[in-house]
C-alpha cells in the first residue's frame, strides 16, 4: 500500500485503539521562522530564519528537520506497513483581504490533510490551526512530509505574525499507530 492515506475516522479510531506502538515524537520549529508563497497552487514556502527542529518528547522515533529549510520533517518508518498520525499546529496567515489561504501535507507523491481560512475583512491576520492526518508511507526508507501553502491572492504564510515570544510557528506531533 504505497503512499496510501487512510481517510475513514472509524478505521483510524479502530487502528489507533488496537495497534498503538508507543512510538511518538513531538517537536517545534522556532518562533522567528517563516515560510511564504504567492502561488495559487500548492507550493513550498520560501523560508526565512531556518527550520531548526527542537525535540520536546520522543520515544522510538528519530525525527529531523527536512532538508533545504522546508517546513517539514524527515524520519525512517519502522516497516512498510507502519502507519502514523501526523499533526502540525501551524501559524497560518494571509496578506490579502477577502482571500483564502491554505496548507496541506505533501510527501512528494501524495497530498493529504488540508486546512484553510478566508481573510474576511482584514489582511495580515494569522491563526493557529491544526493540520492533521493519518499517513501510511508504504516504505521502510526515509520519508519527508512537508507543509505546502496556497494563496487565492496575495501571500500565504506560516509565521508568528503576532510576534508572541516563545510560541513556535510549527509544533509537530508524530505517533506511530501500526
Amino acid at each position: 500500500m504505497n503512499n496510501a492515506i487512510i481517510a475513514s475516522a472509524s478505521l483510524a479510531a479502530g487502528a489507533a485503539a488496537s495497534n498503538i506502538t508507543g512510538n511518538y515524537y513531538s517537536g517545534t520549529m522556532p518562533t522567528n521562522a517563516s515560510w511564504t508563497t504567492s502561488s495559487t497552487s500548492f507550493a513550498d514556502g520560501t523560508n526565512s530564519n531556518g527550520n531548526a527542529l527542537t525535540q520536546l518528547y520522543a520515544n522510538g522515533l528519530s525525527v529531523a528537520a527536512a532538508a533545504s529549510n522546508i517546513a517539514g520533517i524527515t524520519w525512517t518508518p519502522a516497516s512498510t506497513t507502519s502507519a502514523y498520525i501526523i499533526e502540525a499546529i501551524i501559524a497560518l496567515y494571509g496578506t490579502a483581504t477577502n482571500a483564502g489561504v491554505g496548507a496541506s501535507f505533501y510527501d512528494g507523491t501524495t497530498r493529504f490533510a488540508y486546512q484553510a481560512f478566508n481573510q474576511a475583512s482584514v489582511a495580515d491576520v494569522g491563526i493557529f490551526l491544526p493540520l492533521r492526518g493519518i499517513y501510511v508511507p508504504g516504505t521502510a526508507s526515509s520519508v519527508t512530509v512537508k507543509i505546502q501553502l496556497i494563496a487565492a491572492s496575495g501571500t500565504a504564510g506560516i509565521q508568528n505574525v503576532e510576534a508572541l515570544s516563545g510560541i513556535p510557528v510549527i509544533q509537530w506531533t508524530l505517533v506511530q499507530i501500526a
